[in-house]
């Protein structure tokens, strides 16, 4: 997918617990980032998002890498480069929303990921 965010990961809620603290990813939308690559690639990105406006960003990429090791167990090579890989989809959101931004400079959505990426 290589695009998975809080606003393309729809989440559903288990109706029976009360507190509605239950939840689990029932689907995903947004197919235009879509490439045929390393596992781990989307686990970089899936942290990047989360780790946006966090004053710790390592407490909060922890969580999403420990779930994905449990279900997709990394490997020594794959923990070795993602920080970096991080880092990299950070910048990446950087610089595509500021190419689409000279194609569609009204279109507000578009860099609805850049200024929290600069934050951190």
């Amino acid at each position: 997918h290589n695009d998975a965010n809080d606003l393309n990961v729809l989440i559903g809620h288990r109706s029976s617990d009360p507190d509605g603290l239950y939840s689990r990813v029932t689907g995903i939308i947004d197919f235009g980032d879509m490439v045929e690559g390393s596992p781990v690639v989307e686990l970089a990105v899936g942290a990047a998002y989360a780790i946006v406006g966090k004053n710790d960003p390592l407490a909060a990429a922890l969580p999403i890498v420990s779930g994905y090791n449990e279900v997709f167990p990394l490997i020594e090579e794959e923990l070795a480069c993602l920080y970096d890989l991080i880092a990299i989809r950070l910048c990446m959101s950087v610089a595509i929303s500021a190419e689409q931004r000279k194609a569609e400079a009204p279109n507000e959505y578009l860099s609805v990921s850049e200024k929290p990426a600069w934050k951190s």
